[in-house]
Order: C-alpha cells, then structure tokens, then sequence
C-alpha cells in the first residue's frame, strides 16, 4: 500500500473528482467534504473480483469513450453512465452517477 499526500498528481485527481461531482449535480458542501475526506489518498492492490472486473470493463469502455473526446471530464462521466456490477446487487447491474448521488446526497439526511 502506499500513501501519497501532495504530489501534483494527486491534487489533479481531487480537482477531477471535484468536477465530476459538481458535473453530476452533488451540492457543493457536500463535494468540498467528501474531497477533503479524501485525504491523504491511498493507493493499493484491488482484490474483489467483482472490482477488478468492472476495472477491466471501465478501461475497455474508456478506449471507445476517448475516439470521441480526450477530455478527463467528459471521459468520466461517460464512464459514470456506464452499467457496473460492481455497485449493483448480486442480479443487477448499477449506474455509478446513480449509485454516487444516492450515497452523497443521502449522507445529508
């Protein structure tokens, strides 16, 4: 495992997970918590197979979605639109977008 602070990278990925959620219409308090949540960010082997799968798949996707665009954005959340068995039950598949807001905004309540 290992643990990154504040490289440049890292802080790219907070500011694409910043616009992402924004994109996705999550209210802003709740974007700024969920990324200062994220820190420090840590990286580490993924080891649920239903995970990996749904990794393979996103990174197939990715391959047709960057034809059309290369830009992080974009390419995000065309992957969020796309079915994942990994946030789905055991006999469905789940939409990331949908998933993500369910979770996010719930947490208000």
């Amino acid at each position: 495992m290992i643990t990154l602070c504040c490289t440049r990278k890292v802080r790219r990925r907070l500011t694409l997970v910043r616009g992402v959620l924004t994109a996705l219409g999550i209210p802003q308090e709740i974007v700024a918590r969920e990324v200062t949540e994220m820190k420090p960010v840590v990286m580490a082997a993924a080891t649920n197979r239903r995970v990996l799968g749904s990794m393979n798949e996103f990174a197939f996707h990715l391959g047709f979605y960057m034809e059309r665009s290369g830009d992080p954005l974009v390419l995000a959340l065309g992957l969020s639109d796309t079915p994942m068995s990994a946030v789905g039950s055991k006999s469905l598949y789940g939409i990331p977008r949908d998933v993500a807001r369910e979770l996010l905004i719930g947490k208000c309540d």
